[in-house]
């Protein structure tokens, strides 16, 4: 028998040395093809240029070496097909690298604004390229005859080997597929990150500008708009939502920056009322309506615009309301309970307060001489009403007063929305020349009862208040007022607010005989 055996053992490290070369090589045509690349679709019906047919030319070309070549002994086989998977995910990643650097400085121009990046369709031509190539991964991976081989192996050696064979081949095939993927997310977030300074410049313009015509806030939404309309057009499906999601964040990052920024450099209430209708528009355009509701970032960044968007006056009503709603806590009343009555006859509010009970002592011989005054919040709405207030009860921690008052209000005011019945308790020094606050509390006016001129108020129901004071000095809101230190509406309120929080002469006492 004159037949050579295993003569194809001669030839290992032939095949092994041209397997470099032909790697070598292919790195080389690819620079080239990118090179020669005019970023024109190859025809109408496709999205992606001659560079990644080129590319996938290549790879095919290797195919048909290793399916002529037909490598005898499986061991070597998956030796030599395990080196080319290896090599042509290399290869897609070079051509990714390529590919991004040939279009990293497209899209740039001047015009009368400064500097500005516009997508073009050449980039959009370049990040299809690479996904037209990764999609070929898998498929080329299958064409080598990768399953064959495995389960030959699997006859030669046991089957665990054989798997533990396969296991390997596709961890190459994933961590390439992945990593061109990548190639693909970093080229879309370099797309946002150069149209980042134009969003930036618009967004500070928009928000500069006093009764703005909302001329800059529509320049930043064409801005956007025009280049996504590229985006879609050209991209799928897939990308198109990934970049969609990167330029939100990209977006995103740049208003958080922004909104810090301005807080240092105490911008005006118009300038945050500005940026916080951007954010609705943004948060609409790019469709992440359902997707915020729970971010927790995006709720912070939310309620900072809202409170320094608000005016003062808005502003310390909206502390009022809170306080409000303070009153509801289950916890017991610490400073005494409040009972009144009240009705709305048309545009007549009628009250009565009837008692007080458990107050906290604010004289240092361990009493109170309190009496109550009714406000209407917010003041600036009320400020034509008088402002009644109860007759002063001498030392007296559970003081009857039993007085009806009666406070007329125009058509507006009684309609007005969270209108408030502000109470406040307060204790008369012994001279008579001043009074500090002992506790207050709140009721809606839109809670209080309408009756006709027949039902008399003596009919209506007790109103059994918790009296309460405020004890937080740390709420956003306060936050927001103590930052407009040059403004005489909120000083004058932080200063109120802080006599409020004081602590009563008996307790000081009491603290430092402890």
């Amino acid at each position: 028998n004159f037949q050579i055996s295993k003569y194809h053992t001669w030839f290992h490290l032939g095949v092994a040395h041209w397997l470099d070369i032909a790697m070598y090589k292919a790195m080389q045509r690819i620079e080239k093809a990118v090179e020669l690349d005019e970023l024109i679709p190859v025809d109408a019906s496709v999205k992606y240029s001659s560079s990644a047919v080129d590319t996938l030319s290549i790879f095919y070309q290797i195919k048909v070496f290793w399916k002529q070549l037909s490598w005898p002994d499986i061991e070597g086989a998956f030796t030599f097909v395990a080196k080319i998977m290896d090599d042509i995910c290399r290869c897609s990643v070079h051509y990714a690298d390529k590919m991004g650097d040939k279009v990293a400085t497209m899209g740039e121009s001047q015009n009368a604004y400064g500097k500005q990046f516009e997508v073009t369709n050449e980039w959009c031509l370049a990040i299809n390229n690479i996904d037209y190539v990764r999609q070929s991964i898998e498929p080329f991976v299958s064409e080598l005859g990768v399953d064959d081989i495995v389960k030959k192996l699997s006859a030669v050696n046991s089957e665990t080997a054989a798997d533990h064979c396969k296991q390997t081949l596709q961890l190459v095939v994933d961590n390439a597929v992945d990593t061109v993927k990548n190639k693909i997310i970093d080229l879309l977030d370099i797309v946002a990150i150069k149209m980042a300074p134009v969003a930036k410049r618009f967004l500070l313009e928009g928000a500069e500008i006093l009764n703005q015509d909302n001329s800059h806030i529509e320049r930043l939404m064409q801005y956007l708009d025009g280049n996504l309309i590229t985006l879609h057009s050209q991209l799928n499906n897939d990308n198109f939502d990934r970049i969609l999601t990167i330029l939100w964040d990209r977006v995103y990052d740049i208003l958080t920056q922004v909104v810090n920024d301005s807080l240092e450099k105490r911008r005006p209430p118009n300038f945050f009322e500005n940026l916080n209708n951007t954010l609705k528009i943004l948060v609409g355009f790019f469709k992440q309506t359902e997707n915020v509701q729970n971010n927790d970032s995006y709720k912070k960044i939310k309620r900072v615009l809202e409170l320094h968007g608000m005016g003062t006056e808005e502003l310390i009503h909206k502390y009022y309301l809170d306080r409000l709603n303070e009153q509801t806590s289950p916890l017991s009343p610490t400073y005494g309970m409040l009972t009144i009555r009240m009705q709305f006859v048309h545009y007549m509010l009628r009250i009565e307060i009837l008692n007080a009970r458990n107050l906290m002592p604010h004289d240092s011989n361990g009493s109170c001489d309190p009496f109550v005054k009714i406000h209407l919040l917010p003041e600036e709405k009320y400020a034509n009403i008088v402002k009644p207030k109860t007759k002063i009860h001498k030392k007296n921690l559970f003081p009857l007063f039993d007085e009806t008052f009666t406070i007329q209000l125009s058509k507006e005011q009684y309609e007005l929305q969270n209108g408030i019945l502000h109470l406040i308790v307060k204790d008369e020094d012994f001279l008579g020349m001043s009074s500090q606050f002992v506790a207050e509390a709140f009721v809606l006016l839109s809670e209080i009862p309408r009756t006709t001129m027949e039902t008399s108020l003596h009919e209506m129901a007790q109103v059994h208040l918790k009296l309460t004071k405020p004890t937080n000095q740390d709420t956003d809101i306060i936050k927001v007022l103590e930052h407009r230190q040059g403004e005489k509406l909120a000083k004058d309120f932080i200063k109120r607010l802080k006599t409020k929080m004081a602590l009563p002469a008996s307790s000081v006492e009491t603290h430092n005989g402890n």
